[in-house]
């Protein structure tokens, strides 16, 4: 979790367009690192005891994992002017368009997610 949280940072400030990015690698591992760690801490706090408490402390613990990480990534990237100009053509797909083809897949997966949930509830109940 805490590589897809880090990935997920560094891909989306690499779409980043007319600057050049460079970044300082010290950092960059550290803020990788932080990722890391507090994901798994997150983790550990939200399926340890799984109380109420124990899961709301673990999103707690996920959100300042994420905000820890952003900042820190954040100081390792040094934000310069591009050396040629920014080639700015139309997107490949209209903003409208795109929004519906994620919603459209996120409502793909969530229902997928739910069917393989129901499925391994009544496997769960046909062994008790």
């Amino acid at each position: 979790m805490g590589l897809g949280i880090g990935s997920m940072h560094y891909l989306g400030m690499g779409a980043i367009r007319g600057c050049r990015l460079d970044y300082d690698l010290i950092p960059v591992a550290a803020s990788v690192a932080i990722a890391i760690v507090a994901s798994i801490a997150a983790l550990w706090f939200a399926f340890y005891k799984r109380s109420i408490v124990t899961t709301l402390a673990g999103g707690v613990v996920q959100g300042l994992a994420i905000a820890s990480m952003h900042y820190t990534a954040m100081a390792a990237t040094y934000i310069a002017p591009a050396d040629v100009p920014a080639d700015l053509t139309t997107p490949l797909f209209a903003q409208n368009l795109l929004a519906f083809m994620i919603a459209g897949a996120v409502v793909v997966l969530c229902t997928g997610n739910l069917m393989l949930l129901g499925f391994m509830s009544l496997q769960q109940k046909r062994l008790v």
